[in-house]
């Protein structure tokens, strides 16, 4: 099938199959409003086409073979609601066009390979309700604009080499219940987000702890080769999708 002959084409959804060879060929497909193409073997880059898509609002390739970097242009649509572009061997850093789609529900570019710092940008997501960043080589620290996030539920940073104090700024999310900073480089206290209950995790544990936090379930250390346990973004994004959450709010 030539996708890019079918420009009335509004979603594509090809996951959870045992397909082979590249992204195809969307060029022509500009009404797409979702692609889902996640659960495969598909290699390649992430196609720079995507930002010429103004309806765009779900981009879902979680769990294939893609390489290269994220380009910039990806979080070009204005309607973006959800991004999954984990599981991945994506290098490079996250553009700072990431804080472009002010109606971001749900990013998710966990298991990479991506480096550089969060970008401040991500302040500007404030419908954004999870983000996963876990499982990457992120340095730098936690930037302070993610307390503009107030609606943010699932905050995943763990297993990277974030540094520096873990910001007030995280008192900000009222909405939190899961949060995910273990094996990592931060320093602190996360005792001010203890009077709501959470699930945390972080580096409370053993003899030399760098944060400390008297409700952190589990208190791991960076010696700890598995600690605590992270979301199954495929399962949200599917959740997502079959209860409608997945879209714009009015």
């Amino acid at each position: 099938i030539q996708f890019a002959d079918l420009p009335r084409l509004s979603v594509l959804s090809l996951w959870g199959n045992a397909l082979t060879g590249s992204v195809p060929n969307l060029d022509n497909a500009t009404n797409l409003r979702a692609i889902l193409l996640g659960n495969n073997q598909l290699t390649g880059t992430i196609p720079t086409v995507f930002g010429t898509m103004p309806r765009l609002e779900i981009v879902a390739l979680w769990n294939m073979g893609l390489a290269g970097s994220i380009p910039p242009s990806l979080f070009d649509s204005k309607e973006l609601v959800a991004v999954a572009i984990g599981g991945n061997e994506l290098t490079g850093t996250i553009p700072k066009s990431v804080g472009r789609p002010t109606l971001m529900q749900g990013l998710a570019m966990e298991s990479n390979l991506l480096t550089g710092t969060i970008p401040s940008e991500i302040g500007n997501l404030v419908e954004l309700e999870a983000l996963t960043v876990h499982s990457n080589m992120l340095t730098g620290s936690i930037p302070a604009s993610i307390g503009n996030c107030t609606l943010l539920r699932a905050l995943e940073l763990g297993d990277n080499n974030l540094e520096g104090f873990v910001p007030a700024t995280l008192g900000n999310l009222r909405n939190l219940q899961l949060l995910h900073l273990q094996r990592s480089d931060l320093k602190g206290s996360l005792n001010f987000l203890c009077s709501k209950r959470r699930l945390i995790a972080a580096d409370c544990g053993g003899p030399n702890a760098e944060v400390e936090c008297d409700c952190c379930a589990p208190c791991c250390n960076d010696q700890m080769q598995n600690c605590g346990f992270y979301l199954d973004v495929s399962t949200l994004i599917l959740d997502c999708l079959s209860k409608g959450y997945c879209q714009q709010k009015t």
